[in-house]
């Protein structure tokens, strides 16, 4: 079974989650393709999806958007999960981003989780630090990795079943 694990990351943290989530799924004897999701062309070859996006201002970042309304057409005749990286602290709890809630409808996806992300305030440009700080953001880290890796290996118990009994 082939399967996509693609994101749109904008300092490297949602790309590392996909990278877990990839490297979970390949434990799992599935063949994993994982690229940035400016890259993904077609989604033919795959036989399963999953994607995600950084979240910046409540939002997902717009390749994520962009390869939603792309390929809508196609995901929804596969099985898709789609994820959320981008909050920090105890913000990082809540599970309300309205752009995976509408690619939810759009895909008809099988779940999306939010994850915690990271935050490393020295690394950012000029205004976006100065935002970040102005709004008393601080660097943290709060990926929950056994909880990205648990995640991956529920889909990866799913895809076993399908590929043991396909529809």
């Amino acid at each position: 079974m082939q399967v996509l694990v693609a994101s749109a990351s904008r300092h490297g943290s949602t790309a590392a989650i996909s990278e877990t989530i990839a490297a979970t799924l390949t434990g799992h004897g599935l063949d994993v393709h994982r690229l940035p999701l400016q890259r993904v062309a077609s989604i033919e070859p795959y036989d399963a999806v999953v994607f995600g996006s950084a979240v910046y201002m409540g939002r997902w970042l717009k390749p994520a958007r962009d390869f939603t309304t792309r390929h809508a057409h196609d995901l929804r005749g596969k099985p898709v999960w789609l994820f959320s990286s981008g909050p920090v602290g105890e913000r990082g709890k809540t599970g309300h981003i309205p752009d995976a809630d509408a690619a939810m409808a759009v895909v008809e996806a099988r779940g999306h989780e939010v994850f915690a992300g990271r935050l490393d305030v020295d690394a950012l440009a000029g205004a976006e630090r100065l935002l970040v700080k102005a709004m008393g953001g601080h660097s943290s880290d709060d990926r929950d990795w056994e909880a990205i890796r648990a995640w991956a290996d529920g889909i990866a118990q799913v895809l076993s079943a399908v590929r043991n009994d396909p529809l």
